[in-house]
């Protein structure tokens, strides 16, 4: 996805809408509320949380397969 230096997180939730399927926008949303609670809120995240949206992360958004030298 193609984020901007000044794309907002409101930004990021559309274009992940626009761009992924229903389960992984849905899980970027999940994950931007995160951040927001966290960063913005100053909100200890609970670590049950944490440990869904890092398995979720790894399920759905997989790192892509590097190319053998």
């Amino acid at each position: 996805m193609p984020i901007e230096d000044s794309s907002t997180e409101g930004d990021c939730i559309r274009l992940a809408e626009a761009t992924l399927g229903d389960e992984r926008s849905a899980f970027a949303a999940r994950l931007i509320g995160a951040w927001q609670l966290a960063v913005y809120g100053n909100r200890r995240l609970p670590t049950p949380l944490v440990l869904t949206l890092c398995d979720d992360f790894d399920r759905l958004l997989p790192a892509r397969a590097r190319p053998a030298p």
